[in-house]
C-alpha cells in the first residue's frame, strides 16, 4: 500500500529571510523524518515540492532560491549521464522529485505568506513498487503546431508576411472545428511513441504538473496507457516571479513549460487501492436538459430548435422570475453549461464547462472546450451562487489537485478544520494534501482527458 506524508509550513512574508525556500524546505523534511517511525515497513519513492510565494513582497532570488531545494532534495541520487537519450523527452531518472511553484491562494497558503508543501510517497518495501520521474518538452509531437515563445507576454507572429496578408475576416460559415488541429498521438512519430513508451515503462498512476497547454502530451498519455490512472495539474505563470513563464521541478532541476509528472508501477492491491475521481463542486442547476440541435465546433447555435440565448433567459426566468441575476449568481456573474458528451448520463460522461461568449442577436454561445460539440448532446444551464467557495474537505489520505479563482482566498474556504490547524511559522504535517491553481487542473474522462478551468473543480488520487 501507498502512504503519503504531506509537511506545510506558512512564513510570513514581511519577515522572512532572503532564503526562505531552502530554510522552509529543511523544516519541512525534518519534520516529515520525524514521522517516518511511523512506516518502518515503507521506502520513500518520490517526493514533491509546491512553493506558493506571496505575491504581496519582492521575490528577487526565487528562481535561484528553488534551484537550490530541489537540488538538495534530489542530491541522494542524481541520473547517470549515460542513460540520456537524444530524444524530444528527458529520460526518467532515479531520484524522483518534481513540482512546481503555484498559486499564492492556495488550500496550504495564505496570499500574505509565503508557504511550501513537501510531500513524501511510501510504498511497502518488498512490495515491488516503484516511481519514476520524467518531463516531456512541449515540442513532443513532431508535427505540433506550438512554438517557442520569444518573450513573455507577446502573441506569436504571423509564419509570414503573406500569411498576414492572407488573413481574412471570421466567417462562421467556414468555421467547421476548434479541435481538427489539437496534437496529440496521430501528430507525433512512430520513434516519439516508442521514446514515451520506454521514458514511462507500464505506468499504473500517472500524476503530471504541466503549462497551460497541456492537450498535446495528455492525448498521447491518454492513448499510450489508457487503462493508467491520471490526474493533472495545470501550473499558474510565474513571468513576475521567476522570469520563467511557468516554473517546474523536475530532480535537481528547474525547467520551463512543457510537463513534469510522476510514473508509479504498483502491486495489485496498491493499484487496487488508488482510486481517481473528480467533482465540479458548487454549481446550481437551472433549466431542465435539452439537446443541442444546431452547433459548430464549439459553438452552440440552436437547443431544441430554439436559439440557445434564448434558452437561457427563458431558464432564468423560469427559476428565479424577477430577481436581479447579482444576488443569486457569484461574483464573476459567469453562466456555465453541463454536457453529457455520453448521452447515458452518467457523472464521469458529465463536464462542466465556462460559456466564455453569447450573441442576442444570432442566438449563438461559445464554450470553452477545445472539443467538438455535436448535435443531440444533452445539456443544461448551471451558475455558482454567491457563496460559492468551499469544497469538500478531504476526508483520505491522498492528493488533490483543484482550481481556483484568482480573486479567492482559497484556505478560508477549503477544507476549514486542516486550514485552521495550520498556523504561521509552524510546520503541520498530514497525510493528504490539496494544491490550487487558477490555471486549471486535468482529469480522466472515460478513454479521455478533460482540462477544467471551472472554478472549484477538483481531481483527486485517494491511496
Amino acid at each position: 500500500m501507498l502512504k503519503l506524508r504531506s509537511a506545510v509550513l506558512r512564513v510570513n512574508s514581511e519577515k522572512a529571510s532572503p532564503n526562505w525556500v531552502m530554510e522552509a524546505v529543511t523544516r519541512c523534511r525534518a519534520a516529515i523524518l520525524d514521522k517516518e517511525a511511523d512506516f518502518k515497513t515503507h521506502s520513500k519513492i518520490a517526493t514533491l515540492l509546491f512553493v506558493a510565494p506571496s505575491l504581496s513582497s519582492t521575490n528577487l532570488n526565487l528562481l535561484n532560491q528553488c534551484k537550490s531545494a530541489v537540488g538538495v532534495l534530489s542530491k541522494s541520487s542524481q541520473s547517470d549521464p549515460a542513460d540520456q537519450q537524444s530524444t524530444n523527452i528527458s529520460t526518467a531518472t532515479s531520484s524522483n522529485v518534481i513540482g512546481a511553484i503555484v498559486s499564492a491562494n492556495n488550500s496550504f497558503a495564505h496570499s500574505n505568506s509565503h508557504s511550501i508543501a513537501l510531500v513524501h510517497l511510501y510504498a511497502n518495501t518488498n512490495s515491488g513498487a516503484r516511481a519514476s520521474a520524467f518531463h516531456i518538452d512541449k515540442q513532443f509531437a513532431s508535427f505540433s503546431p506550438f512554438r517557442s515563445r520569444k518573450s513573455v507576454g507577446r502573441w506569436f507572429e504571423p509564419l509570414s508576411l503573406e500569411d498576414a496578408k492572407s488573413q481574412r475576416d471570421f466567417n462562421l460559415d467556414e468555421f467547421k472545428s476548434v479541435s481538427m488541429n489539437t496534437p496529440n498521438l496521430h501528430d507525433s512519430t512512430e520513434k516519439d511513441q516508442l521514446d514515451l513508451v520506454k521514458l514511462v515503462p507500464s505506468p499504473d498512476v500517472l500524476l503530471t504538473i504541466s503549462d497551460k497547454d497541456p492537450n498535446a502530451i495528455w492525448g498521447s498519455l491518454c492513448r499510450v496507457f489508457p487503462s493508467s490512472k491520471k490526474i493533472g495539474l495545470v501550473s499558474p505563470m510565474t513571468p513576475f516571479l521567476t522570469g520563467l513563464t511557468h516554473t517546474h521541478f523536475i530532480n535537481g532541476a528547474v525547467v520551463d513549460g512543457g510537463l513534469v509528472g510522476l510514473s508509479l508501477t504498483l502491486p495489485a492491491e496498491a493499484k487496487k487501492a488508488a482510486v481517481v475521481s473528480y467533482e465540479y463542486n458548487n454549481f446550481t442547476p437551472f433549466g431542465d436538459f435539452m439537446s443541442i440541435t444546431s452547433c459548430q465546433g464549439n459553438i452552440i447555435l440552436t437547443l431544441d430548435s430554439s436559439t440557445a440565448t434564448s434558452q437561457i433567459l427563458s431558464s432564468l426566468a423560469t427559476k428565479h422570475g424577477n430577481k436581479p441575476l447579482e444576488r443569486v449568481i457569484s461574483s464573476d456573474k459567469s453562466l456555465y453549461i453541463e454536457i453529457d458528451r455520453a448521452g447515458n448520463a452518467d457523472k464521469n460522461s458529465l463536464q462542466v464547462y465556462k460559456i466564455v461568449a453569447g450573441d442576442l442577436r444570432k442566438g449563438n454561445i461559445a464554450v470553452d472546450t477545445v472539443e467538438d460539440l455535436k448535435v443531440g448532446m444533452r445539456v443544461r444551464f448551471l451558475y455558482q451562487g454567491v457563496d460559492a467557495h468551499v469544497y469538500n474537505e478531504l476526508t483520505e489520505a491522498g492528493i488533490r489537485f483543484a482550481t481556483v479563482r484568482e480573486s479567492d482566498e482559497f484556505a478560508s474556504g477549503t477544507d476549514h478544520n486542516l486550514s485552521a490547524q495550520i498556523l504561521d511559522n509552524e510546520v503541520f504535517v498530514s497525510d493528504r494534501l490539496t494544491v490550487g491553481s487558477e490555471t486549471g487542473i486535468v482529469h480522466p474522462c472515460g478513454d479521455a482527458f478533460e482540462v477544467s478551468r471551472v472554478p472549484f473543480s477538483t481531481v483527486e488520487l485517494k491511496i
